[in-house]
């Protein structure tokens, strides 16, 4: 039993879809290129992805790499002058009080 392969793009599709991200590399661009060739987002990334070209978009500004629990603790503890080992047991709250309490540390010490 053979299997043949089903091919979503010809060559020229590739290679055109490939010329057109190379000279605007946008969203816009592959959603543009998504309707022209009836195919859905992720296959046009998938397919640059496969040439080589594509290029995730950048993360807005704060949207990086977050503090885990810990280093949120610890920055607390830094902006409340208190020893970070007595608010150690705080990494086990849930991320909200953590992320409000660090709020309100902040706040304080803008303040101060």
């Amino acid at each position: 039993m053979t299997t043949e392969k089903i091919q979503n793009y010809t060559l020229e599709q590739a290679e055109y879809i490939k010329q057109e991200y190379l000279a605007s590399q946008t969203q816009t661009t592959i959603e543009r290129l998504a309707v022209e060739m009836g195919k859905t987002t992720k296959s046009i990334v998938a397919k640059l992805a496969q040439a080589g070209v594509y290029q995730r978009a950048a993360k807005a500004a704060g949207q990086g790499k977050s503090l885990t629990k810990a280093e949120k603790v610890l920055k607390i503890a830094q902006l409340l002058e208190i020893e970070a080992i007595k608010l150690e047991s705080l990494e086990k709250a849930k991320v909200e009080a953590i992320d409000a309490i660090l709020l309100v540390a902040q706040e304080l010490y803008q303040e101060g």
